[in-house]
């Protein structure tokens, strides 16, 4: 490399290569096994501040996906982005309601998703395995310029957040959502089933909920480290909709002293007796143990 700051650029491509080699993004196979490899490239920019000083030196390692084939080297490559008024409404949210707003960056995001199709490159230029020169990678993780990487990296992300407990938004995809005081779950579910026909009861309640919000903000759940006791609890409500003569059942389940999962639902079906809808609540506990116990 001629250009005067090259050492600069070497060092952000051996950082670049550090973290591929650190996310197992290939593996290296015989060349006669494959085709085609696609060929690969760097892309080299740097950032500028306002005061027209570089700060940052980037190097990514692209492959030439342009070549792909639709079938062969990929299939779908829709991904969403978030709307530009889905942000700001969310900016004006958190403004009405003094939230605090966090942001941050996937580094590498899309080395963290897979492929979904066999597909091979050959080694960067300057970064071949001594040795292996005449073998090519076989991707595992995908890397800027495949068209199907945008597309992985959006399942991915899909799969992980969901597994945080945070629901996508139905009118913008890239919106996530998550209720962060489960404890008041029931008496919403409760509450709810009378907004088309709300009384002064009801609004009673909704504002000893909001009162119960307030003085509680501040409380959260402690883990004691101690040794690893799993205790679970479950408990019913025979036929307490009188509506409906359906039972509700609950339950809840602690590790090192601190609440870890619990859940309150009402029953589908109508059961004749007490201990009916208690068997049915305490099959449900089992099965939640049997999951927490093979976990832990």
């Amino acid at each position: 490399m001629s250009d005067i700051d090259s050492g600069k650029w070497l060092e952000a491509m051996k950082s670049k290569m550090d973290s591929m080699s650190l996310n197992q993004v290939w593996t290296l196979v015989d060349r006669s096994k494959v085709l085609n490899p696609f060929s690969v490239s760097g892309v080299y920019k740097y950032k500028i501040v306002v005061d027209r000083k570089v700060t940052t030196f980037e190097a990514k390692l692209v492959t030439k996906g342009y070549t792909q084939r639709l079938g062969v080297d990929f299939e779908e490559t829709f991904s969403p982005v978030a709307m530009a008024k889905s942000i700001r409404i969310m900016l004006a949210i958190a403004a009405w309601y003094d939230y605090e707003i966090w942001q941050m960056d996937v580094k590498m995001a899309f080395l963290n998703s897979f492929v979904d199709k066999e597909i091979y490159m050959d080694q960067p230029e300057g970064f071949t395995i001594v040795g292996e020169e005449q073998k090519v990678c076989h991707l595992q993780r995908s890397i800027y310029s495949l068209k199907q990487a945008s597309r992985s990296w959006n399942i991915h992300f899909d799969e992980v957040i969901r597994c945080y407990d945070f629901v996508k938004n139905n009118f913008d995809p890239c919106v996530y959502q998550k209720y962060t005081r489960p404890d008041v779950a029931y008496a919403l579910s409760v509450t709810s089933r009378y907004q088309a026909c709300a009384e002064e009861a009801h609004w009673i309640a909704v504002r000893i909920i909001l009162k119960y919000l307030g003085r509680t903000k501040d409380m959260f759940l402690v883990y004691d480290g101690g040794e690893l006791i799993l205790e679970g609890y479950s408990n019913t409500s025979f036929q307490s909709d009188d509506d409906d003569a359906k039972s509700q059942s609950g339950l809840v389940f602690k590790l090192n002293g601190g609440v870890m999962a619990w859940k309150s639902s009402k029953k589908d079906t109508t059961t004749d007796s007490t201990m009916e809808v208690e068997y049915i609540a305490a099959s449900e506990a089992a099965k939640e143990t049997i999951w927490m116990k093979n976990y832990i």
